[in-house]
This record gives C-alpha cells, sequence and structure tokens, in this order.
C-alpha cells in the first residue's frame, strides 16, 4: 500500500502539516525514496512542508509523476503553499470510527473544501453501456432550465478519473449550472477515436436528460482542461461524432470552454502520444482543422507560460475562429501554469486567478442553441 492507495475504512494515517518543517530538504521529484522508520515526509507540492506518520505503509512513496495532484493542481507558488498549509491544518475527516486528517492528497483537500449546499449528487450514471461509460452529475437544488456543462478532464488520453473533480463540477453547480463529469476510455484500452466516441455519448446522454435535473437541453457547453479540452473541442467543431447521435454541434452545443487545450500539436513528438494518435490523415485529430463558420461560442484561457501544452494552440484557434466569424474570449492567466489554471476554479485556489467568474459568466452569456 501507498500513501496514494489508503484503506479509508480504518484509521491508518496521523498527518501534521507546520511551517517549521519547511527548512527541511526536499528530496528530487520523481526519486522513490525511504525514510527511517515509520516517519516521512510529504513531498507532494501542496502540502510538502508537513510531515506523515504511517501507521502501515510500504517503503516506497508515490513519484512525483504519478500523483493525482500533478494532474490537478500544479506546483504553485510558496504563496499558495502556505495558504493551503493555515487552511488545511484543522481539517479533519471521520472514517470508521476514527480520525484522519485531509492532508495526503491536495486533490482531496480541494474537493473536501468544494461547495456541498444546495447541490445534489449523483454518482456513476451510465450514459452508454460498459467500461469506464459512466458520469457524475453535479446539480443545483433549486435548478430550473439551468446551463448544462459536460466536463471532460485531462491526463493525457491516459490517465484521470471523474471523482479528482468534484471540486470542479460542485463550484460550478454552485454558480447554477448542471454540471457532469464523464469518465471516458483512456490509453492503451483506446486510442484516437474512441474517446471521442465516448465524449459523444456523453453529451448526447446529457442533452437527453438534462431537464431531469433542471437543465435546459438547449444550453449545453462542452468545457475541458488539457487533453480533455481537445476532446470538447473536437466534438463542437468537428460534426461527425456528435453527428452519429444525430445531433449538430453547430445546432446542439451553446459554447465551448477550453483551458490549456491542445488544437494544434502537429508534428507529435511524444512516443505515446504518437501511438494514441496514429492516423493516416493526422490532421483530422486536429481540432483546428474542423473550423469552417457557424461555431459556437467559445471561452478559450491559458498559461502563458504553460511548457506542456503551449500558448500557441490557443491563441491560432482563437484567430481561426475569429476569421470564420466565431465570437471567442481568449484570456491569459499570467499566474498559472497548466495544470493550476485549472486548481484556481476552487474557491481555495481562486486568489491565483478569476477563472470560475469568467468562465462562469461565458456560460451564463451563451445563447440557446438552436435545438
Amino acid at each position: 500500500m501507498n500513501i496514494r492507495r489508503v484503506d479509508r475504512m480504518r484509521p491508518l494515517l496521523q498527518i501534521t502539516c507546520g511551517m517549521n518543517a519547511m527548512a527541511q530538504p526536499r528530496v528530487p521529484s520523481g526519486r522513490a525514496h525511504v525514510r527511517p522508520r515509520a516517519m516521512r515526509r510529504c513531498h507532494d507540492p501542496i502540502v510538502g512542508f508537513g510531515r506523515v506518520r504511517l501507521i502501515r505503509a510500504s517503503r516506497r512513496t508515490v513519484p512525483d509523476r504519478l500523483h493525482p495532484l500533478r494532474q490537478a493542481i500544479g506546483n504553485p507558488s510558496m504563496r499558495t503553499r502556505r495558504a493551503l498549509a493555515i487552511t488545511g491544518l484543522g481539517i479533519l475527516i471521520v472514517a470508521a470510527g476514527g480520525l484522519v486528517y485531509a492532508m495526503i492528497d491536495p486533490a482531496l483537500l480541494l474537493n473536501l473544501l468544494a461547495p456541498r449546499s444546495g447541490i445534489v449528487v449523483q454518482k456513476s450514471v451510465p450514459y452508454a453501456a460498459g467500461g469506464r461509460r459512466t458520469l457524475d452529475i453535479y446539480s443545483p437544488a433549486d435548478a430550473t432550465n439551468a446551463p448544462v456543462v459536460v466536463f471532460f478532464y485531462g491526463g493525457s488520453w491516459q490517465r484521470g478519473q471523474k471523482e479528482t473533480f468534484r471540486f470542479v463540477a460542485a463550484t460550478l453547480a454552485s454558480r447554477g449550472v448542471v454540471a457532469a463529469v464523464p469518465d471516458y476510455t483512456l490509453y492503451p484500452d483506446g486510442k484516437f477515436p474512441t474517446f471521442l466516441e465516448d465524449g459523444a455519448a456523453a453529451v448526447a446522454w446529457a442533452k437527453a436528460n438534462a431537464a431531469r435535473f433542471g437543465g435546459d437541453a438547449r444550453r449545453v457547453v462542452l468545457m475541458g482542461h488539457s487533453a480533455g479540452a481537445h476532446i470538447a473541442a473536437m466534438l463542437a467543431l468537428d460534426a461527425r461524432w456528435l453527428g452519429s447521435h444525430g445531433l449538430d454541434p453547430r445546432k446542439d452545443v451553446a459554447g465551448l470552454v477550453g483551458l490549456a487545450g491542445p488544437y494544434d500539436f502537429l508534428p507529435i513528438k511524444d512516443p505515446v502520444i504518437k501511438v494514441i494518435f496514429a492516423s493516416d490523415e493526422p490532421e483530422k485529430t486536429q481540432p483546428i482543422t474542423f473550423v469552417a463558420g457557424g461555431e459556437a461560442p467559445t471561452f478559450l484561457g491559458f498559461a502563458p507560460d504553460d511548457v506542456t501544452v503551449r500558448p500557441g494552440n490557443s491563441e491560432r484557434l482563437a484567430a481561426k475562429l475569429k476569421a470564420h466569424g466565431a465570437s471567442v474570449a481568449l484570456t491569459s492567466y499570467p499566474r498559472t501554469n497548466h495544470v493550476s489554471i485549472l486548481g484556481a476554479i476552487s474557491p481555495l485556489l481562486s486568489f491565483l486567478a478569476p477563472v470560475t467568474a469568467d468562465v462562469s459568466a461565458f456560460i451564463a452569456s451563451t445563447a440557446p442553441s438552436a435545438r
């Protein structure tokens, strides 16, 4: 068992985080390491200045590159770390009759602090048969004809799970939005276009069932971060995928929100991504290829110093959309990086950038689609 995979039914962990530990040296990122006895430092980018006392644990910690927070929050500034430490010191979870401090996984921390009041959650609702094809739905308790957002998370088309992004959906729901977060087939179980087929099925399901959750089927907005932004953009721009469900993105999608998304990333250099997108027509794997006019209003947010997905992806897509007459908001968030641009949606990290306010205003401004 490692730090991430805690048996939640047994109180195995006791964590104390203190500022006095900040002066102690860090272990290089991504390196498995061993601490004597049962006391080890927590080298997470958010709570790296805390201590973790393991009652039972393996001798190896999770390499940084595998930590789920690397996909959800990023490597924040010292100011951010201090804020999270101070906020997190008093957070307790009652589990199996014992108390566990919730500082193991900072994504868990963001989810624990996500809005809850007045939000109805339905988990693991199937949107298609088999595999990972379920979604979680977060809706305002009093929702009536509310906009509907289908949010696709990132993870290089290889990893991720809907539960990690509760903070995104709950924050949107607290602002009057019905938010659906689908899981989808990941590599190596599937390659392009399997995740687009799953995504299209999720959107079709959300549109058909919007009224059940207080949503307006004519106000469906597609949203994604990183690889999820690629999926959202492909569904909004390439008519093939929603077309297989009798939908037309230019008539059935009210808006598109992309955060730090890859929309124009040829040639592909990463060997795994090459396999995922292997195609005789590589240009048809790129959202920018399908801009032709009549697209839904679009909001594109990016971090100017993003080295994972270059800002040019957003800039080029915005330019082409504008050239074809689309309404586009292109917004730079200088204090964020590739993943903290999404983390800033959490009320806990909203001081990094006004992502929530900007996205919420955009969603509210979208007019109902043609059908």
